[in-house]
């Protein structure tokens, strides 16, 4: 290569590609963003803004497991159990073979009085103590 267009394909890399990627990762829309922001007011007892971040969070990027994760623990925490429901069958649609959603999903739906439902998600997620403790 000569040296010209070695000097072009570095003005190219430096004025093109690197503002890209740093803007990728500094983005104020992006989902990585909205999600350190969720921990941040999660952290801060801030749980309205934090539910809000979490869900921008999602909404930038659907496959966000964390921020799924995150949401339902916020929602549970204001005891906002029917979200935290429906946040955690979202995260299982994600990660089916994960069973902390399983067993979040059962602690919820113990809270919501739905106790079937909360053994039912026990067993899919394998918790093993719950299921000796049942037995004993």
């Amino acid at each position: 290569m000569t040296k010209n267009r070695l000097l072009l394909w570095w003005l190219l890399l430096i004025t093109v590609v690197a503002p890209q990627t740093l803007a990728q990762k500094t983005d104020p829309g992006s989902s990585d963003v909205a999600y350190q922001q969720g921990l941040e007011y999660q952290k801060a007892n801030r749980n309205v803004e934090a539910i809000e971040a979490f869900k921008q969070a999602i909404a930038l990027r659907a496959n966000f497991a964390d921020a799924y994760a995150k949401l339902a623990e916020v929602y549970a925490t204001v005891g906002q159990y029917d979200d935290a429901v429906n946040t955690l069958q979202g995260l299982i649609n994600l990660v089916p073979n994960n069973s902390d959603p399983y067993y979040k999903l059962g602690v919820a739906l113990t809270y919501l009085g739905k106790q079937k439902e909360a053994i039912s998600a026990f067993v899919k997620g394998g918790d093993r103590l719950f299921l000796l403790a049942e037995i004993s």
